[in-house]
């Protein structure tokens, strides 16, 4: 996870919630294990108003962009071709993050070991 900069930015538990729901959520829809260890390389940043998960890198490896509804319906913006999926149900995202997540994969290739030991230690 990166730390935001901006002072005014504050990751809700909603938030938080959220991005371990998707992973653990992604450990159900993948079904192969390169893609399974892959989750461990999914990750956050929060920005005003949006929270960004990725996969790997922040850019090249956005998954979708989350914006927490006030209304009880929130709305994920995956890249394209995919589009908006404005929802109060977390499983109608199902078939697209899978989807963009396994596309990343394919782009960017497995995340790189010895870079995610750098990071927790």
């Amino acid at each position: 996870m990166i730390a935001a900069s901006d002072p005014r930015v504050v990751t809700t538990e909603r938030e938080l919630a959220l991005f371990n729901y998707i992973r653990r959520r992604l450990a159900f829809l993948v079904k192969d294990e390169a893609a399974f260890r892959a989750i461990e390389a999914i990750s956050y940043k929060d920005y005003l108003g949006k929270l960004v998960v990725y996969y790997d890198k922040e850019r090249k490896g956005r998954l979708f962009d989350f914006i927490e509804g006030a209304n009880g319906f929130d709305k994920f913006v995956f890249p394209k071709p995919h589009g908006e999926i404005i929802t109060n149900n977390m499983t109608d995202i199902d078939d697209t993050l899978r989807m963009v997540f396994l596309g990343r994969i394919r782009e960017l290739g497995s995340p790189r070991v010895g870079v995610r030991l750098a990071d927790i230690a």
